[in-house]
């Protein structure tokens, strides 16, 4: 074995493989990121990404967690279904001002999508943006309506609660409201159920009764059939005992008993 090949074995080995590693990798082909399989992709999810913005501004219930898209258009398709329904994604309630500031916010968002991409691929996309040119136009109108309407109802509330603090303010405090009286009442339900019923109605007039009537004068008594006019007093009885007559026998008057 020669020197040289002794003293390559040592650090000297190691450190000729070490300025010949990076050489190695050098000279490596570099991989293809942006070929034509990566730039379909990018058209396919442009495409299904204005699919589903067509869906929601015809008012279709969309889920968005089946079309995996990134978090910031996720975001944008969730405001614009908040500004065509009217309604968030937990169901709160979004006023007609906010629906189109998201409206704006989202189209923002939605519209880069046609800014890159081959003159072909962008003529595609926004062929099928210009499709809903209408529907956007549509509801821009009516959200200004909307705004129009909600601004005049606050404007209405805000001067009724103006009103009723200033009359409020300039009843006196030491002066007790006057009673209500039975018309100025609100009518009750117990008032409701009266109606149907009816008022009560006062007791009848007691007709004259055929048994009892007034006092009339007293009838004629009759003339008693018992008594009779008086009758004349009877003669007086002859005993046939103590008569004066002369008895037969003696021929003398017998004597009284």
């Amino acid at each position: 074995m020669r020197a040289e090949d002794k003293q390559l074995e040592g650090p000297e080995l190691e450190r000729e493989q070490r300025v010949d590693r990076p050489q190695a990798h050098e000279e490596e082909e570099m991989p293809v990121l942006a070929g034509e399989e990566v730039r379909d992709v990018g058209m396919d999810h442009r495409s299904h990404l204005l699919d589903a913005l067509q869906l929601i501004l015809a008012g279709e219930q969309v889920n968005l967690g089946l079309l995996y898209l990134p978090r910031r258009e996720t975001l944008a398709l969730e405001a614009l279904h908040a500004a065509v329904h009217g309604s968030d994604s937990v169901g709160e309630f979004v006023f007609a001002e906010d629906r189109r500031s998201l409206l704006e916010q989202a189209l923002a968002v939605l519209q880069a999508n046609l800014t890159y991409g081959e003159p072909a691929q962008l003529a595609e996309l926004q062929s099928k943006f210009g499709l809903m040119t209408g529907q956007l136009a549509e509801l821009r109108e009516q959200l200004s309506s909307l705004e129009d309407a909600q601004e005049e109802r606050d404007e209405f509330h805000n001067a009724a609660k103006l009103r009723g603090e200033g009359s409020d303010g300039e009843q006196d405090d030491d002066e007790k409201p006057k009673p209500k009286s039975d018309e100025d009442k609100e009518p009750t339900l117990a008032d409701f159920v009266s109606t149907l019923t009816g008022p009560a109605r006062p007791e009848p007039a007691k007709p004259p009764s055929m048994l009892e009537g007034p006092a009339g004068p007293e009838p004629a008594k009759p003339p008693s059939m018992l008594a009779g006019p008086e009758l004349p007093a009877p003669p007086p009885h002859v005993s046939t005992l103590a008569d004066d007559s002369p008895s037969p026998i003696s021929g003398r008057k017998a004597k009284k008993p």
